[in-house]
């Protein structure tokens, strides 16, 4: 990765492709999340660090874990406090940020700046499911640092990539006065937020993420004892790790260690370059043995043997016109309460636009008779997703689709 996008050289990645930072005293924070944890049921120890940078802070961090017991607080300039966890393969300071940062009424920064990579085959696809990942989010949305917007409201933008799926654009909240708002509109999404822009919008907050000079002052070390219990129930994910063996667990560098991966928003060469519906088809006919109704934001779970179908979206449930299908009449405004009763159908086509925008899919009823749930992904962004004998195939949201028809997006 270009040095002028990392920290230190690279030295303590993948932990530094998340980086944290709230706008407080760093003591005031250690003590605002040994509290938080402590109510939590959990018994903690920290640690000053008097001096020694970001070299000092970090050595704290290791050995790394799937499952985070260490955090490490570091000063910064412009009375930043930088955020850093243990865990692997994803530095997950989200919760830290937003609880912390909530509780001393202050802002927070959450920076991520992940490798497009693709699955090393001698690495398991499960370890990582991030794939790439550019995001850039204030908690508090202040006009200067240290200033709380009265609403507390938060803005995020974010172009990123799963496991098995194309590049997303996500914007919530109010724009701040110095986004580049014009690159959002661009048809490639990875464009939409690059890794200039994001050290653009960090430099507009007084943060410099990838500088070791930015990071000068002490730290505090945390440590978070976790009941025996939990010890045991989570044994496999406790195995130690240093910043260089999780490179190498998690496929972040190339299986001889020579180099970093070189990161890359392009399609690989032999990546499945399917289309949508190509992809569901290749997996039909899937029968619905179970549907759990889970409300009206993530509808619907409709699933079977080695398969699962998450409904996020609103939609419409029909039956063909002259069929007597047994139980209540499906009807078009009882969504998604109306899925129910499609459990014992056979899912047999799957049509609409090649990308899978808005999906039309059939359904084949106990007497032979056809029904269609047409999906409709509205202001969705994950509107659906199918997990089908171990692929992924997630559903376009308006913005994807309007770049598949631009001509300029790919199954990236």
């Amino acid at each position: 990765m270009n040095p002028h996008y990392t920290l230190a050289n690279g030295a303590y990645e993948p932990t530094t492709y998340e980086l944290g930072y709230i706008y407080a005293d760093l003591q005031d924070i250690a003590q605002a999340y040994i509290d938080w944890q402590q109510k939590l049921g959990y018994r903690m120890q920290y640690e000053v660090v008097e001096s020694g940078g970001l070299a000092a802070a970090m050595s704290y961090l290791e050995p790394l874990r799937r499952i985070s017991d260490a955090v490490v607080f570091t000063e910064c300039e412009n009375y930043w406090v930088s955020v850093l966890t243990n865990r692997v393969p994803s530095n997950d300071v989200d919760s830290i940020v937003h609880t912390t940062s909530r509780l001393l009424n202050t802002t927070g920064v959450l920076i991520s700046n992940v490798p497009n990579r693709y699955p090393i085959a001698s690495h398991a696809d499960s370890r990582v499911n991030v794939r790439g990942r550019r995001r850039f989010e204030v908690l508090f949305q202040p006009d200067n640092p240290g200033d709380i917007h009265p609403e507390r409201a938060r803005r995020c933008v974010e172009v990123k990539r799963e496991m098995g799926s194309r590049w997303r654009f996500v914007h919530e909240g109010l724009p701040i006065n110095f986004e580049q708002e014009e690159a959002y509109k661009v048809a490639r999404i990875p464009d939409r937020l690059s890794a200039d822009m994001l050290i653009d919008y960090a430099h507009a907050m007084r943060i410099n993420p990838y500088d070791e000079n930015f990071y000068t002052g002490r730290s505090v070390a945390v440590y978070r004892y976790k009941p025996e219990f939990e010890v045991e129930e989570n044994k496999k994910f406790i195995v130690p790790h240093s910043f260089a063996e999780a490179r190498h667990y998690f496929g972040y560098v190339p299986s001889d260690g020579t180099a970093p991966l070189e990161p890359s928003d392009e399609t690989p060469a032999g990546w499945d370059t399917r289309s949508v519906l190509e992809r569901m088809r290749s997996h039909l006919p899937l029968t619905i043995d179970a549907v759990e109704i889970m409300g009206e934001n993530a509808c619907a779970v409709l699933s079977g043997k080695d398969w699962a179908l998450q409904v996020n979206c609103s939609g419409v449930l029909t039956a063909a016109e002259g069929s007597v299908p047994k139980g209540p009449q499906p009807q078009d405004n009882h969504f998604p309460d109306s899925l129910g009763q499609v459990q014992g159908t056979v899912i047999t086509e799957v049509s609409g636009s090649e990308d899978g925008y808005n999906p039309v899919i059939t359904l084949r009823a106990s007497d032979g008779s056809p029904w269609t749930l047409t999906l409709q992904a509205g202001a969705v962004n994950d509107p659906w997703e199918l997990f089908a004998h171990g692929e992924r195939i997630a559903g376009f949201s308006w913005q994807d689709h309007q770049a598949w028809q631009a001509g300029d997006l790919t199954e990236e």
